[in-house]
């Protein structure tokens, strides 16, 4: 193997490379609970300050939740349908 690391141009076969970044990207992705938003600023799931959001609508059947971190101040954002707010989803 020390061989392959020596060799110039290094070569990657590209279903490896694909399958190694579909991983990578399946790791980091949060599942957000009904009452949480996403903060951008500390990347990590979190209840908005004072419970408090806005919605934006987007197009027919989605929207925008976005709410204030409590910890840095910065924009929480969640994605979410509308007719499940419309069906009463609380928490948030």
């Amino acid at each position: 193997m020390a061989a392959l690391a020596e060799q110039r141009p290094h070569l990657i076969v590209g279903s490896v490379l694909s399958d190694f970044l579909r991983d990578r990207r399946q790791a980091r992705k949060t599942r957000l609970k009904p009452h949480e938003l996403y903060c951008l600023r500390c990347r990590v799931a979190r209840i908005p300050a004072g419970h408090m959001v806005d919605c934006i609508l987007s197009d027919a059947p989605t929207g925008n939740l976005c709410g204030i971190c409590p910890a840095c101040d910065g924009l929480m954002h969640k994605r979410v349908s509308l007719g499940r707010i419309g069906q009463g989803q609380r928490g948030v």
